[in-house]
């Protein structure tokens, strides 16, 4: 039986009536540790499901109960595997697995709700969050030069090809459930179109003729059309226009890097609907690094130089990653190329290798205590942990990293959740972590919650553009981004975007970050929640390194300076969800969509789509 947990029946003819709400016609998944799916089945019109599924063949194992049952990953709501969902797959709900045991010879009765991921999702008419009908909407964008969007010069020979995302069935806000005869209302699904339409009246095509209605626009906000257009529903291609202004910050030619300009697509139809979501467009610099057949995106991170571009080719990516240097990773398109975040099944030890790595990367060893030369990362050598990896970012001030430790309380409510260093913001679809101040020599960072004195703030001047970077993890030095990424199923508290501290200048854009569900974030979150008291103009008590801003007005309230000049536009962020705990002093929940908080200072926000996120708190 499914039933969501948010929502009561009061509908007298429902064998529901009284109890809580059964959401009709969702998919079930039956699959092994794995991840592979066994088989598929359907709850019916009251939320019922029924299947038959094998067992073992131990019917007298040495346990009390006389029976060895299998161990089933049960999963409600599945979209399945692809990057098209299963057609009956209800976005408004939560994808809930349990680990459900099947019995030889006998029927189970499992009580596996689910939980909206959406505001105002109970009864059957969730929110309409899609893109209205005929929104130019792109499937991939690839080049001449790669396969994604990046060439290595505009002009002649260098062209785009832009691929519409065409028919997608999408929820039906006015379905009244399944007792209902009349169109539109018995209607669970209803088809849109996202294509480009007739190609628009000034448009014109052939050699050096431009087409104003799909243009790259850079910094300056000057919209430089592509040419040589050809239009159609289904697909449109051009030439690459020159004069597209340099990327906001470049890669050090330490690491590669050479001159880059960026440009957001946008296009126009003959309606007069424009895109909201498509990709960056990079021209020149180094050539990215296209993911291989089978290649995971954390191993490209992983190995990637600071500020090196990664093109994520279309696909689903079973992946919980750490963004742990300056890296730009760009999808082809955020309907194509997908990051589901589920953390389930146990036997893929998603969590467990993301722990490990978030622990290597703080400086502790697995014993959860600072590495040094007598306390190694691994005593087993089962796992590694190289020395470019170690501390290579930094915690916030009065941020709990290490352990129980009294001195090291920080947030409570993180220790509590999760006995990791992360706490209730693990897991996110994408974590953002970064070096952001520099100690003093022979200082012992984990001593305290509060850093030794003398700590720093990293600046440009840190950079050392002329040798080694001492810090390749500082995101003041290389381009960051994340773009043209669908980020979903997220359910391990942090969300789908975490910019976790010191991420500046990073770039989300592009992006469709949905259903994902955060215990105190959830679509995207820049910084935390908790904060130290607040940085006063001239003031004593200022917790160590103090703000990156100055004043000669005595107790000016000055920036925390956590993550600068965050820019975050062009996303789709929609029917994520924020349930809270109790123990968070701030608030028992964020926003249900995107929280900035403070020490996110001199940030962006600009054309997003937020619609349809649920917050149990205050937002």
């Amino acid at each position: 039986m499914i039933t969501d947990d948010f929502t009561a029946e009061f509908d007298p003819f429902s064998p529901q009536f009284g109890e809580k709400f059964a959401p009709a016609y969702l998919p079930v998944s039956v699959k092994d540790w794995a991840g592979n799916e066994v088989s598929r089945t359907y709850s019916d019109q009251f939320g019922a499901y029924t299947g038959l599924n094998y067992s073992t063949w131990e019917v007298n194992p040495p346990n009390p109960t006389g029976y060895g049952p299998t161990m089933m990953v049960t999963c409600m709501n599945d979209a399945g595997s692809g990057t098209t969902p299963d057609p009956l797959y209800q976005p408004g709900y939560s994808q809930f697995c349990y680990e459900l045991p099947f019995m030889p010879g006998q029927t189970g009765y499992f009580d596996t709700p689910v939980v909206p991921t959406s505001a105002f999702s109970e009864g059957y008419n969730h929110p309409d969050c899609n893109y209205p009908d005929a929104t130019p909407a792109i499937a991939s964008v690839t080049s001449s030069d790669i396969a994604g969007p990046w060439v290595s010069n505009s002009g002649t020979g260098h062209t785009l090809t832009i691929t519409a995302l065409g028919n997608k069935d999408v929820d039906s806000y006015g379905y009244s459930g399944p007792s209902t005869t009349v169109a539109p209302f018995n209607q669970q699904k209803v088809t849109r179109h996202y294509g480009f339409g007739s190609q628009p009246t000034d448009c014109h095509s052939g050699v050096g003729n431009a087409c104003p209605e799909v243009a790259l626009f850079g910094s300056d906000g000057i919209a430089r059309p592509l040419t040589n257009v050809q239009w159609s529903d289904t697909t449109i291609t051009g030439t690459v226009p020159t004069g597209v202004p340099t990327c906001a910050v470049q890669q050090q030619t330490q690491y590669g890097g050479s001159t880059a300009r960026c440009g957001e697509l946008f296009i126009t139809t003959a309606n007069g609907k424009q895109s909201i979501d498509t990709v960056t467009v990079t021209i020149g610099g180094q050539t990215p690094t296209l993911l291989a057949t089978g290649q995971t995106i954390q191993s490209a991170i992983d190995s990637a130089k600071p500020g090196d571009e990664i093109i994520v080719p279309p696909g689903v990516y079973n992946e919980i990653l750490l963004m742990w240097k300056p890296v730009r990773l760009q999808g082809v398109g955020a309907a194509s190329s997908i990051i589901n975040a589920n953390a389930h099944p146990a036997g893929t030890a998603k969590m467990d290798t993301w722990r490990r790595q978030v622990l290597c990367v703080f400086g502790l060893a697995l014993n959860g205590t600072p590495i040094s030369g007598s306390n190694s990362y691994d005593p087993s050598n089962t796992f590694t942990c190289t020395s470019a990896m170690q501390f290579s970012v930094d915690r916030l001030p009065l941020e709990a990293t290490v352990g129980w430790d009294a001195t090291l309380n920080g947030n409570l409510a993180e220790q509590l959740l999760e006995p990791t260093l992360m706490g209730a913001y693990e897991g996110a679809g994408i974590t953002v972590l970064s070096k952001g101040v520099k100690f003093p020599s022979r200082s012992q960072p984990f001593a305290s919650d509060v850093f030794p004195t003398g700590t720093q703030l990293l600046t440009t001047r840190d950079c050392n553009n002329g040798g080694t970077n001492p810090y390749p993890s500082n995101f003041w030095c290389n381009p960051s981004s994340i773009d043209g990424l669908g980020i979903t199923n997220s359910s391990q508290g942090g969300g789908g975007i975490l910019v976790h501290g010191w991420g500046h200048n990073i770039q989300i854009a592009n992006n469709r970050v949905y259903n994902n569900q955060g215990t105190l974030s959830r679509g995207i979150t820049v910084g935390q929640g908790e904060h130290p008291d607040v940085y006063l103009a001239g003031g004593v008590a200022t917790t160590i390194p103090g703000s990156c801003e100055n004043s000669n007005i005595a107790n000016l309230s000055l920036p925390y300076c956590f993550d600068m000049n965050v820019n975050i536009h062009n996303n789709a962020v929609v029917q994520n969800s924020s349930l809270g705990d109790e123990l968070f002093s701030s608030t028992p929940a964020g926003a249900g969509g995107v929280t900035l908080c403070n020490g996110s200072d001199y940030y962006k926000f600009n054309n997003n789509w937020v619609c349809g996120n649920m917050s149990t708190g205050d937002g």
